[in-house]
């Protein structure tokens, strides 16, 4: 049986780096669709299948323990990773970023992550209770094609907004 987990991995090293070069060589057509704007839709729907394939498989006494480890494991990822990058910078000498403009965008989304929250806790539900087994089947196949989806809009987003002084400098758009 073929690991999914393999095949996405072995698939991203393809697929987004094309998708990137598609995305800044078509750079102008790509903004003109906003296809960044789709990103937090194509998330949407990949959280609430993994939830329902998770409500499927997952019982329930062991979401509390999937929870902590969730947040511990990200707890430590944040630590790491400033353990590692802040003593880099002070090396380099390079300069921290002490404002972040977002512009006139007020389309700013704040409301994402509690979205978020309760697709996760809907599809969990929906997939704990309505037990069917060879759904897992198809949404193996589902969650696949979404995570290919999001590469393909995550790259083509990346790509477009590359720009080639600032990659010069060590840093994308």
């Amino acid at each position: 049986m073929l690991n999914i987990a393999n095949i996405i991995g072995d698939l991203f090293l393809v697929v987004f780096p094309i998708t990137m070069i598609i995305g800044y060589m078509l750079r102008a057509r790509v903004r003109q669709l906003g296809i960044g704007n789709y990103l937090q839709y194509v998330v949407m729907v990949l959280v609430f299948t993994m939830a329902l394939w998770a409500g499927n498989i997952v019982a329930s006494n062991y979401v509390f323990y999937i929870i902590l480890y969730s947040i511990i494991y990200a707890l430590f990822s944040i630590v790491t990773s400033l353990a590692l990058t802040i003593p880099i910078s002070l090396i380099l000498g390079t300069r921290h970023v002490k404002e972040i403009h977002t512009g006139n965008n007020a389309k700013i989304n704040v409301k994402l992550p509690l979205v978020l929250l309760i697709i996760l806790v809907i599809g969990w539900l929906l997939g704990y209770y309505v037990r069917y087994g060879p759904m897992i089947n198809y949404l193996n196949y589902l969650i696949t094609f979404e995570l290919l989806t999001l590469i393909l809009v995550i790259g083509l987003d990346i790509g477009s907004s590359i720009n080639t002084s600032l990659l010069a400098q060590g840093y994308l758009a």
